[in-house]
């Protein structure tokens, strides 16, 4: 029984032979591993009441989900695994912490936009738009699969009521006519 209890009570330093120096930095070491997850335990709820706030924020102003929460890599492409690489840098420095598992990396803008456009390209999808004019209306077909990233600007602004009351300020006869400068001069705009 008496065995039984030492070995329970077994603590890495019970090997070795300690002064008051080795308890000094055993305490400090024990001391900073109590700091760092405490420390650790405030990170992770900052970081949970930053979220929802940016969630809250992002409702507010009618974002669309994938501008609202965090997407990480692996959720856009099945099979890929990237990292914070936090991990490798406490196994490689020692101004690190030290962690023991890996994060998956948040996903870039440009990554989702490059998913999301890669999507619309295999769905073939078009969008339409009517303009209202003094003259008539104009009826426009919106290529997404050629050119996804104007083609949702171009959308979001006519659905933000940009273009209302703007003039074509351009026009050559059967090519083109130009428009959408809120000064109607063709030098303006956001």
């Amino acid at each position: 029984i008496a065995s039984q209890q030492n070995k329970d009570s077994f603590k890495p330093t019970d090997n070795i032979r300690q002064n008051l120096t080795t308890e000094k930095i055993f305490k400090e070491i024990e001391e900073k591993r109590k700091e760092d997850d405490r420390m650790e335990k405030e990170r992770i709820e900052r970081a949970r009441v930053e979220k929802e706030e940016k969630e809250r924020e992002g409702i507010a102003k009618g974002l669309p989900i994938w501008k609202r929460q965090k997407i990480l890599l692996e959720d856009l492409k099945t099979g890929t695994n990237m990292t914070d690489n936090v991990m490798a840098q406490s196994f490689t420095s020692t101004s690190q912490n030290v962690y023991t598992n890996t994060l998956s990396r948040t996903a870039s803008g440009d990554e989702i936009d490059a998913e999301r456009f890669s999507r619309l390209r295999k769905l073939k999808k078009k969008a339409y738009v009517q303009f209202k004019t003094s003259l008539g209306n104009l009826n426009f077909e919106i290529f997404l699969d050629f050119v996804p990233k104007t083609a949702e600007n171009f959308v979001q602004l006519c659905e933000k009521e940009y273009y209302d009351g703007t003039v074509f300020h351009r026009s050559i006869q059967s090519f083109m006519v130009q428009g959408g400068d809120p000064e109607g001069t063709g030098k303006g705009g956001e």
